[in-house]
């Protein structure tokens, strides 16, 4: 199954000082021994650049026949009049328990083809040779790393399958806050009866802690919940959520976020300012 790890998740916090801040959290669409890819942004969805005509904006092209990629590479100056991005701002590296596991810096934008899709990226190389990129599961802009709260502590996720074709993940994972230990529960599953013209999956993420048992989400969509990451901000009590969806018998996997303000919602893209106590 083909990951198309694309998408942007953006968050405005207003903080105790009510000074406003922007989170970037992203999950690279694709990791090379030396380089990670990441989606841009268009400034303008009205002005964007043709894809028939690519070739007009390019510096030159390289292909990999191993993989079978064409890698069209695109000046920094013409990248910045369409893609919205600081390209002065590296990019922190975590695994999937929250650790730091390096930090990269912009290097050019190109357009990537292969056999399956195109798409424009940002190309990010380590500040330190000889970086191992094999644990990079998300990445944080730096200036965001302030609003990292060292009271979490992730621990080891735990994924168990079943013996039935009716459930399609089961996830646990544990984490501590503040010395008070919690374990998440990830459950998806296929809403009966089956109607295979619109296949339905009710999805669920459940906390225990101190024997209170929460729901802290509950959705029945077209796609299931796969997977779970936690990234250790602070909002509203609760850390980030990264979820990995994906559309069963397809090659569709992408990622979203979840936030907790009134109730807990699902949201790629802008989400909206959350308003912390102060």
């Amino acid at each position: 199954m083909k990951l198309v790890l694309s998408i942007f998740l953006l968050s405005f916090l207003i903080s105790k000082s009510y000074s406003q801040d922007l989170i970037r959290v992203s999950i690279p669409y694709q990791i090379s021994e030396s380089e990670i890819y990441e989606s841009v942004k268009w400034k303008n969805l009205n002005s964007t650049i043709d894809y028939n005509n690519i070739d007009e904006i390019t510096d030159s092209i390289y292909y990999d026949d191993m993989l079978d990629e064409k890698h069209m590479f695109i000046s920094t100056e013409i990248g910045l009049k369409y893609f919205d991005l600081d390209i002065n701002e590296n990019l922190i590296l975590f695994d999937e328990l929250g650790k730091i596991t390096g930090e990269v810096k912009f290097d050019h934008f190109e357009y990537l083809e292969n056999m399956i899709e195109g798409g424009f990226y940002a190309i990010y190389k380590s500040i330190n040779e000889g970086t191992d990129f094999s644990d990079c599961t998300y990445s944080l802009s730096k200036s965001s790393l302030k609003l990292i709260d060292k009271a979490y502590n992730i621990n080891q996720k735990q994924i168990k399958n079943f013996n039935t074709d009716l459930y399609y993940s089961y996830e646990t994972q544990d984490y501590e806050y503040e010395d008070q230990k919690y374990q998440l529960t990830l459950l998806s599953s296929e809403k009966e009866p089956i109607d295979y013209n619109n296949r339905i999956f009710d999805s669920m993420l459940l906390r225990s802690y101190n024997g209170r048992n929460d729901t802290l989400l509950s959705i029945a969509k077209q796609y299931v919940l796969l997977g779970l990451y936690t990234v250790p901000i602070n909002i509203n009590d609760f850390p980030i959520f990264l979820f990995k969806i994906g559309v069963p018998d397809t090659d569709y996997i992408d990622f979203v976020t979840v936030y907790n303000d009134e109730e807990f919602q699902i949201s790629s893209g802008v989400i909206k300012k959350i308003n912390n106590r102060p």
